[in-house]
């Protein structure tokens, strides 16, 4: 049951890069929208506190978009509930894109499976990949494991 979970999850990035790279394809095809695309300011919702890593993240990447868009990016923090705050407001804010959230995904993805949240991970969808930031599984080099397999085993 744990490595079904844990295969499922690894799908997850995969699912996310895919649509990552579809969707900015898609959107520069409708050029029309696009010519008219922000006409106002954009608020971009940060799921953890000022100052944090994902806030200075999220704020050098608003500060480029800005630039790119001629449109202001307004960074509000909605911290708690490990970002379930944010990523619940992310969720329920209008489909208009002029809300776009910057999510840590591993907290995202990880919290439904831990417990009941208030919004699904089916309510986002991704339009970007800013940061690769890899997590490994680690055991000391003299443990009796080389590899995830042995550990499960174990």
């Amino acid at each position: 049951m744990r490595t079904a979970r844990f295969r499922a999850l690894l799908l997850i990035p995969a699912f996310l890069l895919a649509a990552a790279l579809w969707l900015p394809l898609h959107s520069m095809l409708d050029s029309h929208r696009a010519a008219r695309f922000p006409g106002r300011p954009i608020e971009m919702i940060v799921s953890f506190k000022e100052g944090g890593g994902t806030d200075i993240g999220a704020r050098l990447l608003a500060g480029y978009l800005e630039r790119e868009l001629g449109q202001p990016i307004i960074v509000r923090n909605v911290d708690g509930k490990d970002g379930e705050l944010g990523f619940t407001e992310l969720a329920r804010a209008r489909a208009d894109g002029y809300t776009i959230g910057f999510i840590n995904l591993p907290t995202f993805v990880s919290l439904p499976g831990r417990r009941q949240t208030r919004y699904r991970v089916e309510d986002i969808t991704p339009i970007g990949n800013y940061v690769l930031d890899p997590a490994v599984l680690v055991v000391r080099s003299d443990s009796p494991w080389q590899t995830f397999e042995d550990w499960l085993e174990y």
